[in-house]
């Protein structure tokens, strides 16, 4: 729900005043929710500020013995509710505020309940932000985080299979794509393509999307955007609250489970969270590939040793307090999942063929443990000043398995373990805001200490540690009208590298090779800086623009690697005498929405100093089985494109499509960028119908969706090209309600018709082969809510 208004205005009855406090939480009626980020307005003081991480608002007044209070609230398309109540004695006054999008509700005259419409486009905090919850995530579930964002426009995802996937927004990926837990960058070898982002897609409640640079806040890997997690919401004061997920998928098998459960007794409050997720071998809709010139055959239309799990669990303890809240969170996730057979070097036909077992992992694979925690604390100090603190403590294992005779190693017969990566990160940060009238300010300090530890009888990057740290300052200014709002910010950093010498040789064939790198030590300052501008040009538009300058120093892969890159299907070579990279970028968007149709554009061009990027050489590997070589190489470069949205709603029905265009050239090659996604286009056409029974059905949707992908012939230099692609999907949404009890009923039929297709970003694309055929899913939820 955007774009909440939510006014006090206060009449002066009497001469002399009194101080009150007045606050309170903002809930989404239907799902028992707390609503985080909705903007609360205090007049005639103009006082303003979110609602924070719990869905709380607070603020500290002067009034008048029965001063009249009314509360309003105005829908973005012109709904308006309010209430009126008068000052008394009691000078703590706690508001439970509930927002409903149901016109028809009958039992929200139950409690205070201020009724808005969804609404897809519109005003935004700041340019090319998307704000999601579960519900979207899992209306386009995929196989993982990554591939369901990949719905958003000017988001795509590169993919090894349908387990393992990493976002790329607006052509920019790895170390320029930060995810974010709260205010913290999760840190889990991001760099690699074949590296997932360890998160469960089914334990995500809500999340900031944010396509752009972000490095102002959240540092130098935020160079090309971010993913931020926003915490679970907590559950009502005194009540339980939870739900059971269950997940099932027909093309390979796939079946997932997801518990949560929470509890809040006067504001101290506990989250448990488990998901399980397991499947098989997937099938294409292809029985044999072709590669070099040789046909070689998939048995049952399957990719063997595709198969994989998933295990994740969390647990949150906090406390609220009136002026702020305290929150720890621990979580382990857990993945294991296995490589296409003829993923690492030169498929061959006898490693295809099936070994009767289609769920076992088999080698070669990798396996992930990612564990957090992290300490968030924030608290208003004043009526102008909130005080925000967050550290944490993280350890990403990460495990590949192969056989040590495919790449010559006088390795024991029994080590499988490839390659050992384990990366630990200590990180902390201090943020203090600050309202003045029409400004809002906020500045602080941020560091982080890495250590990284090798193992294994591969070799890909060395042990190596690390330390930032950076301090910045941020500035929005709104005029009393708010039709004009202007953005400042400015952001210095720091790091230092020192690495470990490592030197590994062994003959292939007669010929000695050698692996490996020199010790290195070096140290990167650099600076960042922001502009922006908003303005609403009447009551249907606003147009949104941000001129950024970003840095980001080379990443020890970038300038140490070298070695094979087994699920990436490569060799990976750095080069230490690479430096920092600076970007120079400006987003522009314009909003339009009046009646039943909206309107979204989105422009941006993206100039990069020394862009540092992962160039495929017109040579293999020395080593056996280890495919072409890939080198990192920095060059002057560009990278600009179009977003293109609308929608339009007639009675139960809406229609809405999206079109997305990037555009790479490296200006020293004169050629595309590697890894660029092609022009699509979405489309989506949905009929739904609500009832308001005392029990059985309430609501249903039907979605049928088709996604179009151009030629990709804008290629880097010995980047294959990829045809064009379509496909269409269906989705069916059921609510059920029984009494108090609601369930929901979810089927969606990916890729309807088992179109075979070649996806440009898919790390298999080298194979020529096919993507995952048709997919059935069932979702089942049941959502739990016990109030004392």
């Amino acid at each position: 729900m955007r774009n909440l208004y939510i006014l006090l205005c206060f009449w002066p009855i009497f001469l002399w005043g009194q101080d009150y406090q007045i606050h309170g939480e903002v809930y989404d009626y239907e799902r028992h929710e707390l609503v985080l980020g909705q903007p609360v307005l205090l007049l005639p003081d103009s006082l303003g500020q979110l609602t924070d991480f719990e869905g709380h608002f607070h603020f500290e007044l002067s009034g008048e013995l029965g001063d009249s209070i009314e509360l309003q609230a105005f829908g973005p398309q012109g709904g308006f509710v309010s209430k009126r109540f008068v000052l008394g004695l009691e000078k703590d006054i706690h508001l439970h505020l509930y927002l409903a999008a149901d016109a028809n509700c009958l039992r929200c005259q139950e409690v205070d309940v201020v009724l808005v419409q969804e609404q897809d486009l519109g005003s935004k905090p700041q340019p090319s932000q998307e704000l999601l919850n579960a519900e979207d995530i899992q209306k386009n579930l995929a196989g993982n985080l990554a591939q369901s964002l990949a719905e958003i426009p000017g988001v795509s995802a590169l993919s090894v299979g349908v387990g393992i996937a990493k976002p790329i927004i607006r052509g920019q990926m790895g170390n320029r794509v930060q995810l974010l837990e709260g205010n913290l960058a999760q840190e889990g070898q991001q760099w690699g393509n074949d590296h997932g982002l360890a998160i469960d897609a089914l334990s995500v409640g809500r999340m900031e999307l944010s396509k752009g640079a972000g490095s102002l806040r959240y540092g130098s890997d935020a160079l090309g955007g971010s993913i931020r997690l926003l915490p679970t919401k907590v559950a009502p004061h005194n009540s339980w609250q939870g739900q059971v997920l269950l997940l099932g998928k027909s093309n390979n098998e796939h079946l997932g489970l997801n518990l949560q459960l929470g509890r809040n007794w006067h504001n101290y409050f506990w989250q448990f969270q488990y998901s399980e997720q397991r499947y098989g071998d997937y099938r294409v809709p292809a029985d044999e590939f072709v590669y070099q010139g040789f046909v070689l055959p998939l048995y049952e239309e399957r990719l063997k040793n595709t198969a994989g799990q998933e295990r994740s669990g969390k647990i949150v303890l906090g406390k609220l307090w009136k002026k702020g809240g305290l929150r720890w969170t621990n979580s382990l996730y857990q993945m294991k999942g296995g490589l296409f057979s003829g993923a690492m070097g030169v498929p061959r036909a006898y490693e295809l063929q099936p070994d009767g077992n289609w769920r076992d992992i088999d080698f070669p694979s990798q396996a992930i443990r990612h564990f957090k925690s992290f300490l968030n604390f924030n608290y208003q100090l004043s009526k102008q000043k909130a005080l925000y603190i967050d550290l944490g403590w993280q350890q990403n294992l990460r495990e590949e398995f192969a056989f040590p005779h495919l790449h010559n190693r006088p390795a024991d017969a029994n080590d499988r373990l490839a390659l050992a990566l384990n990366l630990s990160t200590f990180s902390g940060r201090l943020e203090l805001r600050q309202n003045y009238k029409a400004w809002a300010l906020a500045y602080g300090i941020s560091g982080q200490s890495q250590s990284n530890k090798r193992g294994g009888f591969d070799f890909l990057i060395p042990a190596f540690e690390q330390q930032k740290l950076g301090a910045f300052a941020l500035s929005h200014w709104v005029n009393k009208e708010e039709r004009l709002g202007l953005d400042f910010g400015l952001r210095l950093d720091y790091q230092q590298l020192q690495s470990t010498a490592f030197a590994q040789s062994f003959d292939v064939d007669g010929q000695n090779i050698s692996l490996g790198a020199w010790a290195l030590e070096r140290q990167f300052w650099g600076s960042s800086a922001s502009v922006g501008l908003w303005k609403k040009l009447n009551a249907w538009s606003n147009i949104q623009a941000q001129l950024s300058k970003s840095f980001r120093p080379p990443h020890p892969v970038e300038l140490l690697s070298d070695g094979v890159h087994h699920g990436s299907f490569r060799h990976e070579k750095g080069d230490s005498s690479l430096g920092p990279e600076s970007g120079y970028q400006f987003d522009a968007s314009w909003s339009w929405r009046k009646g039943n149709f909206g309107l979204l554009a989105e422009a941006y061009a993206h100039y990069f100093d020394g862009y540092l990027y992962l160039s495929p050489a017109p040579r293999f590997s020395p080593l056996p089985d280890a495919g072409q070589l890939y080198e990192y190489e920095q060059q002057d470069a560009l990278f600009s494109g179009l977003e293109l949205r609308y929608d339009y709603r007639y009675k139960g029905f809406k229609w809405k499509q999206s079109l997305e265009y990037l555009y790479s050239y490296g200006l020293e090659t004169a050629l595309p960028l590697p890894f660029s996604p092609p022009l699509s286009v979405r489309s989506q056409l949905a009929w739904s119908k609500d009832w308001v029974p005392k029990k059985g059905l309430k609501t249903v949707e039907i979605a049928l969706g088709h996604r179009y992908w151009a030629a990709q012939n804008q290629v880097a230099r010995n980047e294959k090209s990829t045809p064009a692609a379509s496909l269409w999907d269906l989705r069916l949404d059921l609510d059920f309600v029984w009494g108090k009890q609601p369930l929901s009923v979810r089927f969606l039929a990916q890729n309807l018709f088992n179109t075979p297709y070649l996806a440009h970003l898919s790390r298999y694309r080298q194979l020529e082969l096919p993507e995952q055929g048709r997919n059935i899913q069932l979702q089942l939820r049941l959502p739990i809510i016990i109030r004392d």
